[in-house]
């Protein structure tokens, strides 16, 4: 798959019209077109529209806009007239009271954007003129209310959070694209109002974001700079902050509010000059991120929010591109956002329950990706807002892998897949940028776009995040694991660090249980619950000590999560990772736990096999492993068999400690708090695996083999073997693979063969280093310096002589 070139180019790309009048716009300077090879000078665009769309497809996007165009026909035409419906009843404007801090029906805003853009793409003139004077009379009803402003909370409409609330990124664009689209139909005092209204919001985005907010944020910047300095992201907390919905929905705001009015129309250019601080500062930060901690092309804020948090950063890329301005390098972002977003969702789809539903109840067809982070429903999201835009960036660039990429997950992935794809469109979503990016991404006269997910990795590392998305294949009998280090420092992440999952044609056997706040806390995240100090403080807040009762990662941790290890080969993936500090909260006192830790070795296609080590200072602390589970297991002594809804198998095999208290439990719906909003609609994992280390000691370790199989299948038994002289390891033998891993840190060893090992796959060595190995005698020798060396992940592969 191509890279993006997102930097530089001109545009000839989908978009627009020439704002209601057939009078051809002065052209603009030459350009070289789409091109995969050169990108042309960029000429900032001096005509309308100019956002996301512009005057030179006008011909094509109205000849789209037919009955023979379903997309149109039944996404966007059927969404228009109920539009034009709410606004003859009166239910648009009159019933919008200015709700800005939590869900607006009917913002204004959005119809102003919508009929906007339909004075744009039209095919008949008069209807384009009603549509741009509807747009105009809806947008400066909004700004005569809130042109008084500032004001107190007591009138929404001029309160400092209509410009930097929910509302704000929720519906924000719909202000800077109408005065675009709908130019030609606003008058010069219009104008002005807009302006100055415009110019106080841009001034109150700036004061509400970034500021040292939310427990973080970004730098208190000046709007006289500095601009593209690296003292911007001299923090890791600011450039992590970047990443933040709130954050990068201001980052579009400011840039479509700077770039609507023309220049006659902004004296002095006051307005214009927030587009730098957009760019030079916003935008700046966030590519710092999405380059650095966020690498690899998921959203820190976890799969809810990467809907929007993303969607605002690839709208304001397009807006620039259209506008022929200057745009900030994301280095391979988009291209890794596409191969994770295809990585993360099993081989095939699954039916889940009915989103307009608030229980479990209705079925249909959809993908349940794996996910991180705060979740309301578990299901493939439609992400138009995101694809929409990264689409027709990639066709501007002669990128037809990435467009394709788009619409193929748009019309295959979402809930409902192709039987809902002109409900998303228009008719069903009660927004109105959604449908206008489907009509503009969705050409009726393309080829049926080619699935991408053949051509893509079956490895692929989020670097930054430390997540590891892996299968066997791309075929419907794939098996599928992830392995996450995740750092936690924003809003919306889960205490999940070092949660491993597994699934299986399709289905998940064990996966990390998604809700919202205190639902994604350790334990539903099959990773390890290890008990601190208690929090003494009685004003600390209740989240976290109920974190720390449970011996969960916190909120305030000491440090990042990070992965230690990764290394492939032939037959099987291994990643390890260090959490100890993320169990840890020196601020609250809490700062007992010593090493959590695990190594992961997938031995393809079926068996996992996991080792964790859990130190406290303190003795009688409880130490807890987790698996997650769709059905009930049965347990028989270090062994708990579960049979999920499509009939296969998780055997799961506890080997280490050999006392272990091994059960399953119905996992709780609710842990009794205000922050906890249970599991998410749809979320197949009901019950769960415990594994414990009896009596809490100070230090303990755990060895499980996961194994999946079909219902009717016995499962391969597992071995414990232990190490006999020179750096002390453990391992486990299953389906004649010995997986050995160090008590602590690894070297040379001495182990005994049972019988049936033909491979021994020894860990935690030096990478990249040279090692002997002899097997002879049923003992496996293994010694610095020699013929065989390491993997990238200190991993050697030694072949048992018989």
């Amino acid at each position: 798959m191509r890279r993006l070139a997102i930097l530089g180019g001109a545009l000839a790309m989908l978009a627009a019209a020439c704002s209601g009048t057939d009078t051809p716009a002065p052209a603009p300077a030459p350009t070289t077109g789409r091109t995969t090879t050169a990108a042309a000078p960029l000429v900032a665009r001096t005509d309308h529209p100019r956002l996301l769309v512009t005057p030179d497809d006008l011909p094509r996007l109205r000849s789209w806009a037919t009955d023979d165009n379903p997309v149109y026909a039944e996404g966007l035409a059927p969404k228009v007239a109920q539009a034009e419906q709410l606004v003859a009843d009166g239910t648009i404007p009159d019933t919008d009271s200015g709700l800005w801090s939590s869900y607006e029906p009917y913002p204004t805003e959005s119809y102003a954007e919508l009929f906007a853009f339909m004075s744009l793409v039209h095919p008949d003139r008069a209807k384009r003129d009603e549509y741009g004077e509807l747009a105009r009379r809806l947008l400066m009803y909004v700004v005569d209310k809130a042109l008084p402003g500032p004001g107190g909370d007591e009138d929404p409409w001029t309160a400092f959070g209509f410009s930097t609330f929910n509302r704000s990124r929720w519906a924000g664009e719909g202000f800077g694209l109408t005065v675009d689209w709908a130019y030609p139909y606003f008058s010069d005092e219009d104008k002005d109002k807009i302006r100055t209204l415009f110019l106080r919001w841009s001034e109150e985005q700036f004061r509400a974001y970034p500021a040292i907010s939310a427990s973080g944020g970004a730098p208190d910047f000046s709007v006289d700079g500095p601009f593209e300095d690296t003292s911007l992201a001299d923090g890791p907390a600011q450039v992590r902050w970047s990443t933040n919905n709130y954050f990068t929905g201001h980052l579009r705001n400011l840039t479509l509010m700077s770039l609507a009015l023309d220049d006659a129309d902004d004296p002095g250019g006051e307005l214009h000059r927030f587009l730098e601080n957009a760019t030079g500062q916003w935008l700046y930060l966030t590519a710092e991120a999405l380059r650095g901690d966020a690498a690899g092309g998921l959203s820190p804020e976890g799969s809810e929010y990467a809907a929007s948090s993303l969607a605002y950063v690839v709208q304001t890329q397009l807006a620039l591109r259209t506008a022929g301005r200057e745009d900030t390098e994301l280095g391979d972002f988009w291209d890794d956002f596409v191969v994770a977003l295809f990585a993360s969702l099993p081989s095939h789809d699954q039916v889940a329950p009915d989103p307009d539903l608030a229980n479990d109840q209705g079925e249909a067809p959809t993908y349940q990706p794996a996910t991180f982070g705060d979740l309301e429903r578990y299901w493939a999201p439609d992400l138009v807002e995101t694809l929409g835009p990264l689409g027709l960036l990639a066709a501007a660039d002669g990128d037809q892998p990435t467009l394709d990429a788009a619409r193929w997950y748009e019309r295959h992935v979402p809930y409902g897949a192709e039987d809902s794809l002109y409900q998303r469109a228009g008719s069903s979503t009660d927004q109105t940028f959604g449908p206008i990016l489907f009509f503009l991404l969705l050409d009726p006269d393309a080829a049926e776009p080619v699935d991408p997910r053949p051509d893509l990795p079956l490895v692929h590392d989020v670097e930054g995040l430390g997540v590891t998305l892996a299968r066997t294949c791309w075929c419907p009998e794939a098996r599928m694991l992830t392995f996450a280090a995740t750092w936690r420092s924003i809003d919306h992440q889960g205490a999940d660090a070092l949660g491993v999952e597994l699934a299986r044609n399709g289905e998940w056997l064990t996966k990390k249980r998604t809700g919202y706040d205190l639902s994604i806390i350790s334990d539903f995240q099959n990773t390890l619950s290890v008990q601190n100090d208690p929090i003494k403080d009685p004003d600390t807040d209740e989240r976290w000590i109920l974190l720390n009762q449970r011996g969960s990662q916190a909120f305030q941790v000491d440090g990042d999560p990070r992965v230690t290890a990764r290394s492939e080969g032939d037959g099987y993936v291994y990643r390890a990772g260090d959490a100890t500090p993320a169990y840890n909260a020196s601020v609250l006192g809490a700062d007992d736990v010593v090493q959590v830790t695990r190594d992961v070795m997938w031995l393809q296609p079926d068996h996992v096999v996991v080792y964790d080590r859990a130190e406290t200072r303190t003795a009688n602390r409880f130490k807890r492993v987790w698996f997650q589970t769709p059905t009930e297991a049965t347990v028989a002594g270090d062994v708990a068999t579960m049979r999920t809804p499509g009939g296969q198998q998780l055997v799961t095999t506890s080997l280490l400690p050999e006392d272990a208290d091994v059960a399953t439990e119905q996992a709780p719906s609710s842990l009794g708090n205000a922050y906890d909003a249970g599991p998410a609609i749809g979320e197949p994992m009901r019950f769960r695996i415990r594994i414990e280390a009896p009596g809490g000691p100070a230090r303990t370790r755990f060895l499980t083999v996961l194994q999946g199989a079909d219902g009717g299948a016995a499962a391969d038994p597992a071995t414990l073997v232990r190490s006999t002289a020179g750096t002390a390891y453990v391992g486990a033998l299953v389906a004649g693979t010995l997986v050995l891993f160090p008590d602590d840190t690894g070297g040379a060893t001495t182990v005994p063969l049972p019988s049936g090992t033909d491979r021994v796959l020894v860990t935690g060595l030096e990478p990249g280093s040279d090692y002997s190995a002899s097997t002879s005698g049923g003992v496996l020798n293994v010694t610095a310096g020699g013929g065989i060396t390491t993997d990238a992940g200190g991993v050697l592969d030694v072949e048992v002589s018989r």
